[in-house]
């Protein structure tokens, strides 16, 4: 019994670190060799359509490799057209202009995602619509579409795609726009749920969620950050809760650099005193976990094969910061997520 106990013990534990290296492979990314690729297309490949079609399908072996391909490419050398928004200019371009221009509005973006992505045989759509992007403030009604993006069928099911606001990043000055390249992966294959919250297709079917939304509901719905949904937490189910209550709170999410998923954790900012909360982190890039209460105190916790996992039960009224120690940080914690603790009501 003694040696049998031993070999449960060993498997038990075996199965354990292996699930924990499951979860922090799952971090990596998939499409390396394909991004490296596409990011070191030479000139001499992009003299047509066709030419950089055929550059970017070399090494590919699906269409949603096809698709990362020219989403990289993409991100990497068109850039956005201030000028063109800042003067109200949305020229006719073809596709093969923007390809020698290098510069495009979202309009122009999805054009040339789609041409590529035709003369690679995918199945692709652009769609237009209405995004909540800089200039949207709550309680902004749209009087026309002003976006533009793509959907790909692969394997069967239709999948979102946003380039333009994959490529960078934008802010107003003078009321003036003002982009720059800072690449956001989330916009490959984004979630329809998480989509949602920000981008409704003029045809309503094209937003592949159910039940749809109506532009007076989605001009209501929250403008949440897509942080949020990168930690982890289920888009499917904000939507859902949002469509019964918009009054409902999220926990603020930061920016941060490592690759981490919460697997677990309060999906709602508001805490309650005296309730334990169950969080979840897969996170191999942190030395430690942390939690900070209102009143600076903090309780620490360390990694499991880059595994945090730790119950809390908040006992003081105010913020709550969930933090992360990285290295090369300056010995600083950084915050990712912020919850209120509240005493709850009777």
């Amino acid at each position: 019994m003694r040696n049998l106990n031993r070999h449960f013990l060993f498997w038990a534990l075996l199965l354990l670190c292996t699930s924990a290296q499951a979860q922090t492979t799952a971090l990596a990314n998939p499409f390396e060799k394909i991004d490296a690729r596409a990011r070191a297309c030479p000139r001499e490949a992009t003299q047509s359509i066709e030419t950089l079609a055929a550059y970017l399908e070399k090494g590919t072996s699906s269409d949603l490799e096809k698709a990362r391909s020219i989403f990289i490419w993409l991100t990497q050398f068109i850039s956005y057209d201030d000028e063109g928004y800042n003067n109200d200019r949305d020229h006719i371009w073809t596709a093969q202009d923007i390809l020698k221009r290098r510069k495009a509005l979202c309009s122009g973006f999805s054009d040339l995602y789609a041409a590529l992505g035709k003369a690679m045989k995918l199945q692709i759509k652009k769609i237009d619509g209405y995004a909540k992007g800089v200039s949207f403030r709550p309680g902004t009604h749209f009087k026309e579409s002003n976006h533009s993006w793509n959907i790909i069928k692969i394997a069967g099911n239709w999948h979102i795609f946003d380039a333009t606001w994959g490529q960078g990043s934008s802010v107003t000055s003078n009321g003036l726009l003002n982009s720059k390249k800072d690449f956001d992966p989330f916009w490959f294959d984004v979630n329809p749920y998480a989509a949602i919250f920000s981008h409704l297709p003029e045809d309503s079917t094209f937003a592949l969620i159910h039940p749809v939304v109506d532009l007076p509901k989605f001009e209501k719905m929250p403008d949440i950050s897509t942080k949020y949904f990168e930690m982890g937490f289920d888009a499917a189910d904000a939507y859902r809760n949002f469509g019964k209550n918009n009054n409902l709170k999220l926990p603020e999410c930061y920016d941060f650099e490592a690759s981490l998923k919460f697997v677990t954790a309060p999906q709602y900012a508001q805490l309650s005193l005296g309730k334990t909360y169950t969080f979840e982190c897969v996170n191999p890039k942190a030395i430690k976990m942390a939690v900070m209460d209102a009143k600076k105190k903090w309780t620490y916790f360390e990694p499991n094969n880059g595994v945090y996992k730790f119950e809390y039960k908040p006992v003081t009224v105010g913020d709550l910061r969930i933090l992360a120690w990285f290295p090369n940080k300056n010995n600083t914690y950084s915050t990712l997520l912020l919850y209120q603790a509240k005493t709850a009501k009777p």
